[in-house]
């Protein structure tokens, strides 16, 4: 097919060892106007002639990468590897897709982030911040991944979900529906984050027994969510309070007393702390039970 979509400007520049050439339209298209300057490719093939799809600013597409469809590269942007960024997705600021990463439909990757080996982010999802999303991971939906967050292994976060701060998710795990994971929480193993569940502060989630959401519960009729912490043993999450068992039931008595609701609130906590003490022995015995096998 011949090429009557933009052509390059004989300006050079080298990147990693390779000669990229920069690019400039040669008729009007999308958002774009004949003569407008473009970012940079190392062959004409790398940004697909049919199609509003672009490569802008001082963007580089390099390697073996694509851009095609109506996507966007825009601002300092690198592609690279045999990754692909396509549909309307648009990657901008100074975001790496790289490796056999796939960024597509109306999915945007924007300030620092990294997507990479054979990661996908689709729907309309957003990677912002210094987020990285690598190996198998799948950002989709609306979910939105930002901050200093690390999503890898086989890892999706999918629906309304939120990923943000220092978070961590990986190996299996499953953010999904209007969950919330943040601060300095880990999330993995096979566990599963749904509904509208709000892991935060120092969690360590790494099976199903290390969070719990009871609701709807309260005057307000929302959800009253215990997972494991790292300083706080567990942290109970309530609308606006979040803080320590102790720190629920003092909040509990001040606002509620012996009402419904408060007595309410205190069985649900007498259960959360029965559910933790019970997965903890289960623990010991699995551990007794290791160390008893070690012996056979």
């Amino acid at each position: 097919m011949i090429n009557d979509k933009f052509e390059f400007t004989g300006e050079t520049r080298e990147h990693l060892g390779l000669t990229l050439h920069r690019i400039r339209s040669l008729r009007d298209f999308g958002h774009v106007i004949t003569g407008e300057l473009g970012g940079w490719l190392r062959e004409e093939q790398q940004l697909q002639f049919e199609g509003n799809a672009w490569v802008g600013g001082d963007a580089v597409v390099t390697g073996n990468a694509v851009v095609d469809g109506h996507a966007k590269v825009t601002g300092n942007a690198v592609v690279d590897g045999h990754a692909r960024v396509s549909e309307n997705a648009r990657v901008a600021g100074n975001a790496v897709v790289t490796q056999r990463a796939r960024v597509a439909e109306n999915a945007v990757v924007d300030g620092h982030a990294r997507v990479s080996e054979k990661a996908r982010v689709a729907g309309s999802a957003v990677v912002e911040g210094d987020a990285v999303v690598t190996m198998h991971a799948w950002v989709v939906g609306n979910a939105i991944v930002s901050g200093n967050v690390v999503v890898d292994g086989d890892v999706v976060v999918s629906g309304n979900a939120m990923v943000t701060s220092n978070a961590i998710v990986t190996q299996r795990a499953r953010v999904i529906g209007n969950a919330i994971v943040s601060g300095d929480s880990l999330v993995s193993g096979n566990s599963i984050v749904t509904g509208t569940a709000v892991v935060k502060g120092d969690a360590v989630v790494s099976v199903d027994s290390d969070l719990v959401c009871i609701g709807p519960i309260g005057s307000e009729k929302g959800t009253l969510i215990a997972h494991r912490d790292k300083k706080l043993g567990v942290r109970v999450t309530r609308g606006c309070h979040s803080g320590s068992i102790e720190d629920f039931k003092k909040a509990v008595d001040e606002r509620h007393g012996d009402n419904f609701h408060g007595r309410t609130y205190h069985s649900a906590i007498t259960f959360i702390e029965s559910l933790f003490a019970i997965a903890d022995s289960r623990k010991l015995e699995d551990i007794d039970l290791g160390q008893e096998s070690s012996f056979t």
